[in-house]
Formats: structure tokens, C-alpha cells, sequence
């Protein structure tokens, strides 16, 4: 259970996918149950997807798409209700389906309340890849006495109490649920993947968004390729472009992707009159290799305080790329543990402007030291975090809870058993 799945594009769509196709080469049978597409999709893909209601991507992969055919609002409360009314349509589908594990998003944050129902019928393997009502408080707009962050934080302990099992994708993760009073054996960690045979380094020439965007291959380009959101602070970004648009004419900024804020950071660009910078739509996951080697240098940002409740996952595509990341993100925070470890880019505290704009000319300036950053990413990806390895993990978690129920459920029918002989 998702809210989205291909060919929707998102951080985590091409994540999901990888999932339902290996679960189903380890021997699964998969039933998808998700929104109507239309995340990231152009009028064309989206008027398509209205009649793919209910189809088999392969033997063993059933896709069923239910829910509101409208395209998704940007307003948050619009948003907001229109999760409440997917989540009940997908648990009124989810009751009704034949399972031996639910398997259920954390988006919306209504989903994962309904293990309590549907762990009834088989157990429910909860993955938090976004704690909320944290990622509501490190935008900026709201605060703990906020209605609705107080009503999260119900909801919150609600999903973790009455899920069988939480899978989570870092370590700080994993600490902040210990610390909420989960208990550590109800946790598993599996970080988040990259397809390594996916996502592999194409070299600027042969980059197909050059031509397709016309931009000017000797340029130096810096990227930010995902979502754009309140949390990213990428109009820091911006007024670094702005102090270096003049000394440094041969320096780009581009940034790939979509999201809540996409418009207001459009028109900040506008209003200071950024010649530096250009903004990109999202592009089809089949070109995820020419996005993430597109930079030279390529930016995980967060305003401050978002460490430990965000693991920006497309980090893992960016050292997949071999290509050095550049970090403004709490520096306690596991994302800057690992690129430091791996010494795979540069890591500057959230709101740095003047450290993240020293770490772009120190690489801009030492070509051969960015190479090198890049290519020990990608070596750190293949002993680490490739495909296979993690998508088994998940497997075996399910194999586990399956098991753990049959036997559940035998003891359960000798005892009653043993009392009618009685």
C-alpha cells in the first residue's frame, strides 16, 4: 500500500518498483495498491492512467489504481484531504484482498494507522521513510503547539503501536522511534538502494539532457535533482548562484525536479534577476542516469534541524553516478557521518551559506579532487548499498512476519483445540 507507483515520479516510485519485481523473482505474489497516476506525469500519461485502473505488470504483480482521478492539489490542506479519502478507499481494498503480509507507506501518514485494523487479517510491516509530524516542523511553518502537528504526534504513536513490525531506512531514524518508545525489537533497518547497473556515470557529451535542454556542455554545472520543497532551502542556493554569476560566467546551477514550493522558488530566481540558475521538470526514471551525472557536483540541502528526521536517499544515485556530493545538512546527522566516511563530497552545517558556497569553488577550482570524491561514491555503492542486497533484507523481514503468524496461528488452534477436548 502506496500512494504513488510508477509511472508516477517521485523520490520513491522507482524504489517500489524495484521491490514488487525482485520480491516477485524471489518467488511473491504482489498486489500493488495505490493512487490513481498522476504525480510527475504530463496530461497525455495521465489521461492513460484514468482507465489502468486494475492490471498485471507481470504474472505475479497485480497493479490495482483507486481513488480520486483529479490531478493532486498543491494547497496542504487540499492535499491533505484528499489523502484522508485515498487512505479509506485503499484500506476498503486492502480489507477485502488476500495476504500474508501488508506491506504499508508511510504517505500519506494516514496509512500507516491502519495496521491496527488490518493486522487482524495478516501481519502489517510498517516503512517510515518520513517521520511526520517532524517533516511538517522543519519546513518552517509549523510548531509543536500547532494544531495539526499535535494531532500528528496522536497519529504517530497511534501507527507505531499497533503495527506488527517498522521498517526504517537510517540509524537516527531508528533512535528517534527507540526514543518514542518503540520497542527495538519491532524495528528493522534496511537503508534505501540504488540499482547500481541503473544509475552508472555518463560522461557530459554523451548526456542526453544537453541537447534536450540546450545546455552549454563546458559549462561547470552544480545540480539539485529531486524534490523541491519547503525543507530544501534552495533559495540559499540561489543567492550563492547570485554572488557567483559574475566572477565565474562558465558556473550553472541546475535544479531537476518538482514539488510543494517549485513556483515560489521560480519567482524568487525571477525577482533577483538569476541568470545562473535554471529549473527542470522531473524526467522519466529510464533517463535517472543522465540526471544524476548531469552535475559536476551535485547538492543534498536542508534548512537546519532536518537531519535527523530526513535521509535524503538520492544521495545514494548521486555517489552511483560518481559524482561528489556536496552537503548543507546537520552535521550530526547520519547523512554527513556516511559521505565523511566514504569520502564521497563535502559537508557544510544546514544554513551555511558561506560554508556550501567555500565547497562548491574548492571542487570548482580542483577538478581532479571532485573526480576522485565521485569515483570513491561509487565504490562505496557497490560494497554497500546495491539492489539485490537490500531488497532480499525486505523479503526475508516478510518471510519472518509470515512465519511468525503460521505458528502464531497453530498455537493458537491447539489450544482451542485442547479446551474443546476438554
Amino acid at each position: 500500500m502506496n500512494a504513488y507507483f510508477e509511472p508516477e515520479i517521485t523520490p520513491y516510485t522507482h524504489l517500489i518498483a524495484d521491490l514488487c519485481r525482485d520480491w516477485a523473482s524471489y518467488g511473491a505474489e504482489i498486489t500493488v495498491i495505490t493512487g490513481i497516476a498522476s504525480r510527475g506525469l504530463d496530461e497525455e500519461t495521465r489521461v492513460e492512467y484514468l482507465n489502468r485502473t486494475d492490471e498485471y505488470l507481470a504474472p505475479n504483480i497485480r497493479v490495482r489504481r483507486i481513488g480520486p482521478k483529479s490531478k493532486e492539489p498543491t494547497q496542504l490542506w487540499a492535499r491533505g484531504l484528499r489523502y484522508l479519502y485515498q487512505t479509506y478507499v485503499q484500506y476498503k481494498t486492502a480489507r477485502d484482498t488476500d495476504t500474508d503480509v501488508y506491506f504499508i507507506g508511510s504517505t500519506p501518514p494516514f496509512l500507516g494507522m491502519l495496521g491496527k485494523w488490518l493486522k487482524k487479517k495478516a501481519p502489517t510491516l510498517y516503512t517510515l521513510h518520513d517521520i511526520f509530524p517532524d517533516s511538517l516542523i522543519n519546513t518552517g511553518r509549523f510548531t509543536e503547539d500547532s494544531l495539526i502537528i499535535k494531532l500528528g504526534r496522536l497519529m504517530e504513536q497511534f501507527t507505531y503501536k499497533h503495527n506488527t513490525h517498522i521498517h526504517t531506512i537510517s540509524e537516527d531514524f531508528k533512535q528517534i522511534l527507540v526514543s518514542r518508545g518503540v520497542p527495538e525489537s519491532k524495528i528493522s533497518l534496511v537503508y534505501n538502494w540504488i540499482d547500481e547497473q541503473v544509475v552508472v556515470p555518463i560522461e557530459k557529451k554523451d548526456n542526453i539532457l544537453i541537447s534536450r535542454y540546450g545546455l552549454d556542455p563546458g559549462k561547470f554545472f552544480v545540480t539539485h535533482c529531486g524534490n523541491i520543497g519547503h525543507s530544501q532551502n534552495l533559495e540559499m542556493v540561489v543567492d550563492i548562484a547570485a554572488d557567483l554569476e559574475e566572477d565565474l560566467p562558465d558556473l550553472e546551477f541546475v535544479f531537476i525536479g518538482d514539488g510543494g514550493t517549485k513556483a515560489e522558488l521560480e519567482r524568487y530566481i525571477q525577482d533577483k534577476g538569476v541568470g545562473n540558475v535554471r529549473v527542470l521538470p522531473f524526467q522519466p526514471y529510464e533517463d535517472i542516469a543522465h540526471v544524476m551525472s548531469l552535475g559536476d557536483v551535485s547538492l543534498v540541502c536542508s534548512k537546519r534541524n532536518v537531519g535527523t528526521s530526513s535521509f535524503p536517499s538520492k544521495t545514494w544515485s548521486i555517489m552511483s553516478a560518481a559524482r561528489p556530493v556536496i552537503s548543507s545538512f546537520d552535521l550530526n546527522s547520519e547523512l554527513c557521518t556516511i559521505i565523511n566516511s566514504a569520502n564521497s563530497g563535502l559537508c557544510s552545517d544546514a544554513e551555511d551559506k558561506e560554508g556550501l558556497k567555500n565547497d562548491l569553488l574548492t571542487l570548482y577550482q580542483d577538478r581532479q579532487k571532485a573526480a576522485e570524491l565521485g569515483q570513491n561514491g561509487r565504490q562505496y555503492i557497490e560494497k554497500n548499498l546495491t539492489r539485490k542486497e537490500a531488497t532480499k533484507k525486505y523479503y526475508d523481514i516478510f518471510t519472518a512476519l509470515a512465519e511468525r503468524e503460521r505458528y502464531n496461528a497453530g498455537s493458537r488452534l491447539e489450544a482451542h483445540t485442547r479446551g474443546i477436548s476438554s
